[in-house]
C-alpha cells in the first residue's frame, strides 16, 4: 500500500485495500468529519475522561462483586480486585489516584464518579461494621486504612518492589492484616 498523502483540495484521500476485491479504493474524509472524529476521539482520552473511565471500572466491579456471608472476606476481595485493576489499567490508576500527570483542578471533572465508586467502597465496610468486624471503629477510619493499604500497595506493585511471584500473596496477608485487624480491641 502506498503512503497516504494529504493533497491541498478539502478532502483526504488514502488508497485501502478491502479484502473483498485487494483492489485499491479511495476513502475520502472531508475536513470536517476528520475534525469531528478527532474532537470525540480527544474528549474520550482526555485526563478527566480517563478519570471517569476509572471509577466506571471500579464502581461496576464491586457492583458485580456478589456478597457472601463473610463480609471480611469480600472486603478481601474488593482490595484483590483494585490490585487487578491497578495492574491492567496503571495509566487510569496514576489519572485517578495519583492525579499524575493532570492539573490538580481536572481531578475535579471527575470527583462525582469517584464519589460514586468510593460509596460502593464504604457499603462494604458498612457491611463489615453491622457484622460487629469493626468494634466500634468509625467507618471513615476504616474506608481511608483501606484506601490507603490498597493504593500504597499497588504503587509499589507497579514500581516491582514486591517479591517477584508473591504479589498475590503479600496483598492477601497485608489485608487480612488490616481487615482482621479491626475486630482487636483498641
Amino acid at each position: 500500500m502506498d503512503v497516504p498523502t494529504i493533497p491541498t483540495s478539502a478532502g483526504v484521500s488514502s488508497g485501502v485495500r478491502t479484502a473483498e476485491s485487494d483492489e485499491d479504493e479511495d476513502i475520502t474524509v472531508d475536513r470536517l468529519e476528520f475534525r469531528q472524529a478527532f474532537a470525540r476521539l480527544h474528549d474520550a482520552t482526555s485526563p478527566a475522561a480517563l478519570g471517569i473511565r476509572a471509577f466506571e471500572i471500579l464502581q461496576s466491579e464491586l457492583d458485580a462483586q456478589a456478597a457472601t456471608s463473610d463480609p471480611a472476606e469480600d472486603l478481601i476481595q474488593a482490595g484483590l480486585m483494585f490490585r487487578r485493576f491497578a495492574l491492567e489499567h496503571p495509566s487510569l490508576f496514576q489519572i485517578g489516584f495519583q492525579h499524575f500527570p493532570i492539573a490538580p483542578d481536572v481531578a475535579e471533572d471527575f470527583r462525582p464518579t469517584q464519589s460514586r465508586a468510593f460509596l460502593a467502597l464504604i457499603a462494604r465496610i458498612e457491611r463489615l461494621d453491622h457484622a460487629g468486624g469493626l468494634r466500634g471503629r468509625a467507618v471513615m477510619d476504616a474506608v481511608l486504612a483501606f484506601d490507603a493499604l490498597t493504593e500504597g500497595l499497588a504503587t509499589i506493585e507497579l514500581r516491582h518492589v514486591l517479591p517477584d511471584g508473591r504479589e498475590e500473596t503479600v496483598w492477601r496477608h497485608a489485608l487480612d492484616a488490616l481487615v482482621h485487624g479491626f475486630t482487636r480491641p483498641d
